[in-house]
């Protein structure tokens, strides 16, 4: 995988970002009734508790992962993502490249209204999560200390995850 940035792959990150973002907003108020009246139907209260945004953030992680991993292996979900796999660079703009189809994956987030996290928990937890995927698109960083290697999806791991090297497809 060539190194570095190149001015075409650049603005093609750029331009799938811009257009993510439109559809984004275009959905935002739809998505935001929904979530409301589930928020309303809560089974529980965790948005009201001390460290609530912590917990939005380990509830947020904990369904990024199973929808990340639901985009590699069903089809349908993979046409939604393979855009983020497209570029033939690995760099920070790479991580631009995000889907113009959110309404395929949004319920995987549902989970939060109904435990009590609000729409703007949510959010934050979603946004925090997004600048730490932002910055593990580098090649930059080589390897951390093994004790976070072990835990954290680290630059390394995320490079792994970006292989087109038939023994890194999926992991």
């Amino acid at each position: 995988m060539p190194l570095g940035y190149e001015r075409k792959d650049t603005v093609a990150s750029l331009s799938m970002l811009a257009g993510s973002i439109a559809i984004g907003f275009a959905m935002y108020s739809v998505a935001e009734r929904f979530e409301r009246a589930l928020f309303g139907k809560r089974v529980m209260n965790l948005g009201a508790r001390r460290g609530a945004l912590a917990g939005a953030m380990v509830a947020w992680d904990f369904l990024y992962y199973w929808e990340h991993r639901w985009m590699h292996e069903v089809r349908l979900f993979w046409a939604h993502h393979v855009t983020h796999h497209s570029s033939e660079r690995y760099n920070l703009s790479t991580a631009l490249r995000q889907p113009w189809s959110p309404f395929l994956v949004f319920w995987v987030f549902l989970p939060m209204p109904l435990l009590g996290y609000t729409s703007a928990q949510k959010a934050k937890a979603g946004q925090l999560n997004l600048l730490y995927q932002y910055w593990i698109h580098t090649e930059a960083i080589d390897r951390l200390p093994k004790a976070l290697e072990r835990v954290l999806n680290t630059p390394s791991h995320h490079r792994v995850h970006h292989g087109a090297n038939r023994q890194y497809l999926d992991k």
